[in-house]
């Protein structure tokens, strides 16, 4: 199974990691529902195809899962990691009721970052109409011990949440400079040196 890892550029394992299929260790379906069946201010977040989580008044599923959109632009692009009670679109892939040796959000981590490989893999164009069960079921995994899979997770996850911060923060200085310079260019600021 090394020879599948390629693709994702892993030559060789370091000792005490295993690799394994998605479809051994999780449960892998589509939702039931579609987008007309959002409403607004709803009780539950509902999963479609898009980065956006609309709402719904149902869930058809409570725990821990990471889903991804099946079709349309989001293919291989849109990611979600869910705790809770939700609902999700019919062509919208739910991965779940993870085995006691793999930790979700470990296999979130790595999914998003490599599946769009698992999905050029299969169907040798870069831009992909939809994916099949089997994409995902097949895509080997490679799994470090189960306290490694905390450790690498909760690191990565860290990094994601300052990113986001500054992302925010860069946002917020774009429109203080914005208004700023919507004042000082009209005269109603005088400007003050910065020397």
């Amino acid at each position: 199974m090394i020879k599948e890892l390629r693709t994702y550029g892993i030559e060789e394992l370091p000792t005490g990691w295993t690799v394994e299929h998605v479809g051994e260790f999780a449960q892998i379906g589509t939702g039931g529902r579609d987008t007309q069946d959002k409403v607004p201010d709803g009780k539950y977040p509902f999963y479609v195809r898009s980065q956006t989580v609309e709402r719904i008044n149902s869930y058809s599923y409570d725990g821990v899962a990471v889903l991804t959109a099946g079709d349309g632009v989001g293919t291989g692009k849109v990611f979600h990691f869910v705790e809770g009670r939700f609902d999700f679109h019919q062509r919208v892939y739910k991965v779940s009721d993870f085995a006691e040796h793999v930790w979700p959000r470990y296999f979130y981590e790595f999914f998003r970052r490599h599946f769009i490989r698992q999905v050029v893999r299969y169907t040798a164009k870069t831009s992909v109409d939809s994916v099949r069960m089997e994409m995902i079921s097949k895509m080997a995994i490679p799994l470090p011990p189960l306290s490694t899979q905390k450790k690498i997770a909760s690191l990565l996850q860290t990094y994601d949440e300052e990113i986001e911060l500054l992302a925010q923060r860069t946002q917020l200085l774009k429109k203080r400079k914005l208004g700023l310079a919507q004042q000082l260019l009209t005269g109603k600021l005088e400007p003050v040196s910065v020397e």
